[in-house]
């Protein structure tokens, strides 16, 4: 009888202490949505003064020529705005902003096309990239690169002597050389940019496949400009005709495409 009147004494106070637990842990809980709501609505209130702050830090930094800066204001906005209400007066005064800034970055990207400015070109598509316009910016950075690569290949052409042959030995080597060296410095300083703001639209990938294009296209550019001012083109057609007309010649043609040397070296 004691050990069972010990035993319910025991399985009383466990009781007890249990349901003191459950009244502590439903209290905590309550505690911990309170938290959370309040954690929620001093981030909106943290949010909605970061709005603002933003509102003011593109036009600073637009001011001051700092147009990474002012894209990278442009970004955050549109993140929050996404996720939180935001102040129509702000909003609006935001998207003017954000207007501003691709309008400029349009117009300077314009501009270093004009002037051939590769590093110019690239941070402006580098920006537009910032601004969510990823797709935009990959495409005008290849279109670029293409157009840039076939004028440094119509210049080399441009550049070459009117008659090579006169010249004695082809340039055709160092003028090729030259196209293949623009094309592999545009693949060398281009990379970083491509992974670091294209690679979600396989920006590295899609600049070497361009580049080779180019590349491939100008080395044919050159090369027909060799073949036609050494008369090559003639010269093998003239010496087919004359294979042609040659018996001997014929006879020796043919034996080789047989792949009977001794028919082809003996008399007629």
């Amino acid at each position: 009888d004691g050990v069972l009147r010990q035993a319910h004494a025991l399985a009383d106070r466990v009781g007890a202490a249990s349901d003191m637990a459950t009244r502590v842990s439903g209290k905590v809980r309550k505690l911990e949505g309170a938290r959370q709501k309040v954690q929620e609505a001093l981030q909106r209130v943290e949010d909605a003064l970061d709005v603002k702050r933003c509102v003011g830090g593109v036009a600073a930094a637009m001011e001051r020529g700092d147009y990474e800066t002012a894209a990278t204001h442009v970004k955050w906005y549109r993140e929050v705005a996404g996720k939180a209400p935001v102040d129509e007066g702000d909003a609006r005064a935001m998207e003017d902003a954000a207007r501003r800034v691709e309008e400029h970055v349009h117009a300077q990207f314009a501009t270093a096309v004009r002037g051939r400015a590769d590093g110019e070109v690239v941070r402006w598509c580098a920006l537009l990239e910032v601004l969510g316009r990823a797709d935009q910016g990959l495409e005008r950075l290849l279109s670029f690169t293409s157009e840039a690569m076939a004028m440094v290949a119509d210049e080399a052409v441009a550049g070459l002597p009117h008659s090579v042959s006169a010249q004695g030995a082809t340039p055709f080597p160092d003028v090729l050389a030259s196209v293949l060296n623009d094309a592999a410095r545009r693949i060398q300083s281009h990379s970083a940019t491509a992974r670091r703001h294209f690679l979600r639209v396989r920006g590295p990938s899609r600049l070497v496949h361009c580049v080779a294009a180019a590349a491939d296209a100008a080395a044919s550019r050159v090369l027909r400009k060799i073949l036609t001012d050494t008369n090559l083109l003639q010269r093998a057609k003239a010496l087919s005709e004359t294979l042609d007309a040659d018996p001997v010649a014929t006879r020796v043609a043919a034996a080789l495409a047989r792949g009977d040397p001794a028919t082809a070296g003996g008399g007629g």
